[in-house]
């Protein structure tokens, strides 16, 4: 069974109605496991500065490179314990904005995240 301590829509822990820290299992484990490694910028974990997206170079400076993004989403996605496969990735600018939609197999079944 995957667990993970469980976080809201801010990325902020917070408490089950127990009272405890709340906590996510299997596919939402997996599937919030995936959006905190989209969301990692490279370089910022300090114990592994080798994991994470080039965001600036890849999207923030001058033109997105789209393809490249997509390229190390899709490696870091893939690096997820869990995971099983990528079924869609879908990324999209509009009006300065990056978003993706990504449908995600893992040992649990079908996920979507979005980001």
């Amino acid at each position: 069974m995957t667990q993970l301590l469980a976080v809201d829509e801010n990325n902020d822990l917070f408490l089950s109605r127990t009272g405890n820290l709340a906590i996510s299992r299997n596919i939402e484990a997996v599937l919030q496991a995936c959006e905190h490694v989209a969301k990692a910028q490279l370089l910022e974990m300090v114990l592994a500065q080798e994991r994470g997206i080039p965001n600036f170079e890849t999207i923030w400076n001058g033109s997105p490179n789209v393809a490249q993004f997509e390229a190390y989403l899709r490696r870091n996605i893939l690096t997820v314990d869990g995971v099983i496969d990528i079924l869609s990735l879908e990324i999209s600018v509009l009006n300065n904005i990056l978003a993706y939609t990504i449908t995600i197999q893992t040992v649990y079944g079908l996920g979507v995240i979005n980001g």
